[in-house]
């Protein structure tokens, strides 16, 4: 049941990396990743407090998704400021 549940958690990364890069293009990079660090955190708590295995690895799926979110919109707002302080 562990390498079910961090294998989902893998899939929600994939699935985010897609999901977060395309609407942090659309809508921009710093309202998306405040978007993705409130879910992560929601989604957190709720994983943390689910009473069954099923919603549990659900709740754990979304948090692999906006994990992806997080770092991925994050390095990129990392990098631009890192290169305008270059120039």
């Amino acid at each position: 049941m562990h390498s079910h549940a961090q294998a989902l958690f893998m899939v929600g990364i994939m699935v985010g990396s897609f999901v977060f890069g395309d609407l942090s293009d659309r809508f921009g990079r710093r309202p998306i990743f405040f978007v993705s660090l409130v879910l992560q955190v929601v989604f957190g708590i709720l994983a943390g407090l689910a009473p069954e295995y099923y919603s549990f690895v659900a709740f754990r799926a979304i948090v692999g998704a906006t994990t992806s979110g997080i770092f991925l919109v994050g390095f990129v707002i990392g990098n631009k400021i890192k290169i305008l302080k270059k120039i």
